[in-house]
Parts: structure tokens; C-alpha cells; sequence
């Protein structure tokens, strides 16, 4: 075999051009090279297995190698730029590479939320019926004992009805008197009634009130019993009521999720002014058990100074407090620090590139890596919120973004981070974690989830 390569013949700058432009282009399509982000991250790949209604991974390695941001009014990261309270002034720095607008998300993210919300339904729907079960095994429990109440009083009833009618007698005789035989029967058969009568009548009636107190006593224990027992049953017969209804809200939740994924599914590729959006406030669709599994599914180590699991209960939970969606803020996370690996990650518990504008060394710091997780949801919400009220105190008073101006996670392009395609980035993210959701609650388990 001739180990001589064929020449070929030179071929023009401009159809060169095309090959190497279409030959980078099928390799980001293919995922065997990732797009660079600033400060030399990579972006981390997409998650494998996207659901029915999700499409395929949006790759950022399909947008040409990133151009230098533009630095905006309101700066990185989400701290103003405009010297706030205090004279402080910083912003963060984009992790995402510029380049020409990705596709947006948004509607994919939207029908996704809607399958989640259908699972949750069918999920609750039996959870419901067996509650109304539980509930009315419970009513019928407090039935029985309001019954056994009411037994033990009547037998009380009766208890004190007898001694009242024996002390009643004993009272009369002590003034009439009955004949011997008669007296002897009330005495207890005592046949010395002559000058004792009087002394014996008198110690009957002592013992007889005795009883009377006693069974007054007794009475008054049962009707208290049967008091708590009415009570408990009409609470558990409420219960039954409760579950009942909580039945028709399970059934009305899965129209209504139903309902919503249609209308997902029918505005699927909306983009632009007036489509659908996500909120940056609202709860999180994702537990933190899943996002820890999903994270683990994409073959990369963080170097947080605290366990993933951990870091993703304190995304929800410092989410929840504050009303903002932890589980996307967790997302943009994993775009901020190149999948909790940068510098502000491991040194500065700084999850959002948190006061590291483009030309800052680094960002702000933090104590603790829930400080750094709180930091991050305060200062979404002043982005979100015009007038924010905080759940905790401001972990840093220089947390103060442009109050109001983003109500949604897209709004935050060129905002938050100066990146063009920052919005659709972190929302592609989220799109990856909620596919794992939907297919982890629908029974499809994916690989690294044990």
C-alpha cells in the first residue's frame, strides 16, 4: 500500500470558510464540544431523556465563539451599578457566551410544569379517597366511643336513681314507724330495733348520702366523657366532610393541570412580547431530593463547602421563605459557577457571580454557603419586587438590584448578567431538571438516581 496522500488542489478562503463554519456547527449540534464561557468555563452538557412534550437539550455550543459583553446600566449579577445607599457599587459577571439570540425555552418550560402539576394530581387524587377512608374509620371509631359514653352514663343514671330512692326511704322511716318487719328489711335484716332503731336509721342514712355524693360523682365523670366523645365525633365527622371536598379539589387540580398543558402545548413555540413567561416569584416545582439526583445524572463534582443535597434544601427552603422559585434559582446556579466549581463557589460561597461584575476579580463573599444561597434569593426578589419585604435580614446591605425592573426569570438578559442569552440559558437549565422531574415521578427512573 502507497503510504503517499493524495494532494488536493487549493481551494478558495471563502469555501474554506463554509466547511470549517458547517463542520463546528454539526459538532455542537452533535454535543462533542461545548461552547466557552467567560472567565473560561465551560457551560455544563444537558441532561439525557427529555419527556414527551420537552425538546432536545438547547445547546449554547451552537452559538459562535462569544463576543465581549456590553456592559449595561444596571450591571452583572444583579447588584446595581448606580452607587446605591451608602456609596457601595458593583455587579457580577456573566457566565453565559454572547452571540446571536437561542431559542427561548420559555414554552417548553411552561409545558413541562404543566405535566408536573398533572402528576402531582394523580398522585393526590388517591391520596384523597384514602384520607376520606381514614377520616371515616376515624369518625366511626369516635362513634363507637361517644356510644360507650353514653352507655356508662345511663348506667350511672340508674346508680344514682337507686341510692337517691334508698336514702328517700331510710329518711322516712326515721320518722314513721314502719313496723318490724319492714324496718328489718330496710336495716338489712337487723332484728334489734328496739331502743338502737333510732342509732341504726341514722348511720344507714350517713353511709346512704355516701353513696349518693359518690354516685353524683360518677355521674357527672360520664357525662363529661360523653361531652368529649359528641365533641370528637362531630370533629372526625367534620374531617370525613374535609377529605371529602379535598377529593373534588384532587379531581378539579388534574382538569385544571390538564387544561394547562393543553394550553402549553398549543402556544409551544410563542416567543417574543406577550408570550408566557416564568415568574421569578412562585413555589418550586422540584424537591430537593430530585435536583441533588439530577445534578448527580451530569457527571460533574461540585466543590461547594457544603453537600449538594444539602445546598438544594437550602435553595427551597430559603425559596420558600422569601416566595421565589429556589429550584430555578438553583439552576442558574450551575450556570453562574460552571456547576459549583468557580473560584466564588469554593472560596466565597457565592452562587450567582454576587457582586462580580466584568472587570471585578471576584464577586462578594459570604460565611456560609446558606448565606450565599440566601443572598442570591434576596436579591431576585428586590429584582422582582419593587418594595421587598424580607422573610430573614439582608445578609449584605449592597444587595440591591434595580427594584421591580424583572418579574420574570427572561427579563433578567442583559440585567442580571450582561450576556445576551443569559435568560434562555438558565431557563434551558431549568428545562433539563424538570425533564429528570417528570420523568423520575412518572416511574421512568434515570441512571445515577439509586
Amino acid at each position: 500500500m502507497s503510504m503517499l496522500r493524495t494532494v488536493q488542489p487549493p481551494r478558495s478562503p471563502t469555501r474554506v470558510l463554509a466547511v470549517w463554519c458547517t463542520a463546528l456547527a454539526l459538532f455542537a449540534a452533535s454535543g462533542l464540544v461545548s461552547a466557552p464561557r467567560a472567565g473560561g468555563q465551560a457551560l455544563p452538557p444537558a441532561a439525557s431523556g427529555p419527556s414527551s412534550s420537552a425538546a432536545p437539550p438547547t445547546s449554547t455550543a451552537t452559538s459562535p465563539a462569544p463576543t465581549t459583553p456590553t456592559t449595561l446600566p444596571h450591571g452583572d449579577g444583579g447588584v446595581t451599578t448606580q452607587p446605591p445607599k451608602g456609596g457601595e457599587s458593583s455587579s457580577t459577571t456573566s457566565t453565559v457566551p454572547a452571540g446571536p439570540t437561542l431559542p427561548d425555552p420559555s414554552g417548553r418550560v411552561r409545558a413541562l410544569l404543566a405535566e408536573i402539576d398533572i402528576l402531582n394530581a394523580r398522585d393526590a387524587v388517591p391520596k384523597a379517597q384514602q384520607h376520606v377512608v381514614d377520616m371515616q374509620s376515624r369518625a366511626q371509631d369516635a362513634g363507637g366511643r361517644l356510644a360507650d359514653a353514653q352507655s356508662r352514663l345511663a348506667l350511672a343514671d340508674d346508680e344514682l336513681s337507686e341510692t337517691q330512692q334508698r336514702l328517700a326511704t331510710l329518711a322516712i322511716s326515721q320518722y314513721v314507724d314502719p313496723g318490724q318487719s319492714q324496718l328489718e328489711a330496710i336495716v338489712g335484716g337487723d332484728s334489734s330495733i328496739g331502743e338502737k332503731r333510732s342509732v341504726l336509721l341514722s348511720v344507714s342514712l350517713k353511709a346512704e348520702r355516701a353513696k349518693l355524693m359518690a354516685a353524683r360523682d360518677v355521674r357527672a365523670a360520664r357525662a363529661r366523657d360523653v361531652a368529649r366523645a359528641r365533641k370528637s365525633k362531630k370533629a372526625a365527622d367534620g374531617d370525613v366532610v374535609t377529605a371529602q371536598e379535598g377529593v373534588v379539589k384532587a379531581h378539579s387540580a388534574s382538569s385544571d393541570a390538564a387544561a394547562a398543558l393543553r394550553e402549553a402545548e398549543a402556544h409551544l413555540h410563542d416567543s417574543g412580547a406577550g408570550s408566557w413567561s416564568l415568574s421569578i416569584e412562585g413555589a418550586s416545582a422540584a424537591k430537593p431530593e430530585e435536583m441533588a439526583y439530577w445534578f448527580a445524572t451530569r457527571g460533574t463534582t461540585p466543590e461547594a463547602q457544603a453537600p449538594l443535597l444539602q445546598l438544594t434544601k437550602w435553595f427551597v427552603q430559603e425559596g420558600d421563605d422569601e416566595g421565589v422559585r429556589g429550584d430555578m434559582a438553583f439552576a442558574q446556579s450551575i450556570v453562574e459557577t460552571g456547576s459549583f466549581t468557580n473560584p466564588d463557589t469554593i472560596v466565597r460561597n457565592n452562587f450567582a457571580g454576587v457582586g462580580h461584575c466584568d472587570s471585578c476579580a471576584a464577586g462578594f463573599s459570604f460565611a456560609t454557603p446558606q448565606l450565599g444561597i440566601r443572598a442570591q434569593i434576596q436579591l431576585l426578589k428586590s429584582y422582582a419586587e419593587k418594595d421587598p419585604k424580607y422573610q430573614h435580614p439582608l445578609v449584605d446591605k449592597r444587595l440591591r438590584g434595580p427594584a421591580g425592573c424583572c418579574r420574570t426569570w427572561r427579563q433578567l438578559t442583559r440585567v442580571w448578567a450582561t450576556a445576551p442569552n443569559y435568560g434562555p440559558v438558565i431557563l434551558d437549565m431549568y428545562r433539563q431538571l424538570l425533564v429528570f422531574v417528570v420523568q423520575h415521578r412518572g416511574g421512568v427512573v434515570p441512571p445515577g438516581t439509586g
